[in-house]
């Protein structure tokens, strides 16, 4: 069991930034997280199923975190003190106890290209095992294809492709495609 008030990953310097990995508290970093959204180009945000750019639901996210229903994971720029990186899981419930749906994962753009995505992958990863969930899935845009390819490189299968599934804001219909990736060794190894 991951102790959430503590947890603090140090990574190699991405792009040449001292990056820290830490769990969203409703204490910390509240302000830069809506920074960091709120400074996104459209084109960053046009494939995220929540409006990110709308600070009430970044404060909502603060005021409502359970960790039984989701893991929320930060990267920041140790030296500049700001956030530069977010993802999250929402665990299943009921007959779906067991699996992890990676909601989104979002860098922000100087960031973008450098690694720091699969780096917060990975660490979903590592937290959904110490947590002891049994599957993780994501729902990526084919579009969005350096996303789809991160996914691909850290052990997810697409195991569908969902045509039209996506509607952006401006009503635009994209292809989607349902990974999903075993944490259990055993599952892994029949993957």
């Amino acid at each position: 069991m991951v102790n959430y008030s503590s947890y603090q990953k140090f990574s190699p310097p991405v792009n040449g930034t001292r990056v820290m990995l830490r769990l969203l508290t409703n204490q910390n970093q509240g302000d830069g997280l809506i920074k960091m959204f709120m400074e996104a180009p459209p084109e960053d945000t046009v494939f995220l199923k929540q409006d990110i750019q709308d600070p009430t639901l970044i404060r909502t996210w603060l005021e409502q975190i359970n960790y039984r229903q989701v893991i929320p994971l930060l990267a920041l720029d140790i030296d500049h003190k700001r956030v530069i990186g977010e993802a999250h899981i929402d665990r299943g419930q009921g007959v779906f106890h067991h699996v992890g749906d990676i909601q989104q994962v979002f860098v922000s753009r100087p960031f973008q290209n450098c690694g720091l995505g699969s780096l917060l992958i990975d660490h979903l990863i590592e937290l959904a095992q110490e947590e002891n969930l049994q599957w993780l899935k994501a729902e990526v845009v084919t579009e969005h294809k350096n996303a789809l390819k991160a996914f691909l490189n850290k052990g997810f299968r697409i195991k569908a492709t969902l045509e039209d599934f996506f509607w952006s804001k401006n009503g635009r219909t994209y292809d989607v495609a349902l990974l999903t990736r075993p944490l259990l060794s055993e599952d892994a190894e029949d993957f």
